[in-house]
């Protein structure tokens, strides 16, 4: 997501804004085909910064548009126009606040594209010291669609909210860093399987591990679309090593460290040219089983000497999920 940018301004803007800029919408994705003033205004601006980089331009959205009118109504009637947290959000942001003066959608974006003296193109990175996030949010290539809205507090401070599909200003991790993580659940009563392969096909999983759920606890644990998994170890545990489960705050029993079986060998060897998806795969045979999976590349961070972690790697919310596993030493 990108950067948030403090701009200090003098505010007079009218209370009506969030209906104005969200008269545009109405269910569905298509835009109607005459749009309000500060539409149009967001669109020319944002359309002329990428259009000077040679970048195709921006189409209004009308989900963009709820989705941030809710989130600019919200932040006033609740937050005092403070920032969003946008940490989980699906859609590529910008965020602008403003305190004593009339901030146009055409200030806004300007503010924004500022940052474009601190972007250096070659490296597509910022100057040491300073922040171009919101710049190349603006400008990101395949960000196709867009959507804004704006707020005014009873004490005159504004936000202004920007929304961007497909998301943009997102860093790739280095390729040294990723892992290939499959999540094996069976159907029935066995429990998930959580296996984390270095990318290279002839070796074997770094972790194979037995969770605490079965495939429905482990669905109905995930759609909550934010997952952290967090595996604390036992200590002498014996042969087998365990490790104490918390999903999202919550114990949910022990994992286990497991040589990988004959049926979870088929789901992996079966999936070897899958990159990346999630469904379901139907073992052949009278006493083969059925599974469904999740398949991914995972970030690997190691925090310390003592902790690490792995996180699904979902530039464009293909999955919809956010979902990290945190080993504890």
């Amino acid at each position: 997501m990108a950067c948030l940018l403090f701009a200090v301004l003098v505010l007079a803007i009218s209370h009506n804004m969030v209906q104005e800029v969200a008269a545009a919408a109405s269910p569905g994705s298509r835009a109607p085909s005459v749009l309000p003033s500060a539409a149009r205004k967001f669109l020319a601006a944002h359309n002329q910064a990428r259009a000077a980089v040679g970048v195709g331009p921006l189409k209004w959205s009308t989900q963009l548009v709820n989705a941030a009118s809710l989130l600019a109504r919200y932040q006033r009637n609740k937050m005092g126009c403070q920032f969003a947290n946008l940490t989980d959000h699906k859609f590529g942001a910008n965020q602008l606040w403003g305190s004593a003066a009339a901030v146009t959608p055409g200030m806004a974006v300007d503010t924004w594209v500022k940052e474009k003296s601190f972007y250096d193109y070659a490296s597509n990175s910022c100057a040491p010291d300073h922040m171009c996030g919101v710049y190349k949010q603006v400008v990101w290539k395949n960000s196709s669609e867009l959507g804004c809205a704006q707020a005014t507090c009873k004490d005159q401070t504004s936000l202004t909210i920007c929304f961007y599909n497909p998301p943009g200003n997102y860093c790739l991790p280095d390729a040294a860093t990723l892992v290939t993580g499959t999540i094996i659940c069976p159907i029935g009563d066995k429990k998930v399987k959580l296996c984390l392969k270095e990318n290279n096909k002839t070796e074997e999983p770094s972790v194979f591990v037995e969770l605490p759920l079965s495939t429905s606890e482990f669905t109905s644990s995930i759609d909550s679309s934010v997952l952290r998994i967090v595996l604390d170890p036992v200590p002498d545990s014996g042969i087998t090593q365990r490790w104490q489960t918390y999903c999202n705050g919550q114990k949910v029993g022990f994992a286990r460290r497991l040589v990988v079986g004959k049926e979870e060998k088929w789901v992996l060897e079966t999936m070897q040219m899958v990159s990346s998806g999630a469904g379901f795969l139907l073992q052949k045979g009278s006493d083969a089983g059925s599974f469904k999976y999740l398949r991914g590349q995972f970030e690997r961070i190691v925090g310390s000497d003592d902790s690490e972690a792995y996180h699904l790697v979902d530039p464009s919310y293909w999955f919809g999920q956010d979902l990290s596993v945190f080993f504890l030493q």
